[in-house]
This record gives structure tokens, sequence and C-alpha cells, in this order.
């Protein structure tokens, strides 16, 4: 087995997540279309919650 490949399991899915958060981080002040992709579904996802399915 390689020295390289000894986590497994749960450790290795807390690191991936991680190194998923350190990407967004990075997005985030690196990318201004995504953080207007951020300030929009802030706004649009409680909008729709609050209006619902009115049918």
């Amino acid at each position: 087995m390689s020295e390289y490949n000894d986590t497994g399991g749960l450790t290795r899915i807390v690191r991936a997540f991680g190194y998923s958060l350190q990407g967004f981080r990075a997005c985030y002040r690196h990318e201004a279309a995504f953080r207007q992709e951020v300030l929009a579904a802030a706004v649009v996802i409680p909008l729709g919650l609050w209006l619902g399915d009115g049918g």
C-alpha cells in the first residue's frame, strides 16, 4: 500500500471537505462573478422560500 493512501474513511472525507472550503474561499476572493452569484443566491433563495408554492 502506498504511504500516501494511509488514511481513509471519515478522515479522508473531512480533509476533502476542508480542501473544498479552501477552494470556495479562494474563488470568493479572486472571482468577481462568483461574488455576484453568491449575492444573487443570498437574495433569491430566501425570497423563493418566503413566496413558496402559491400555485
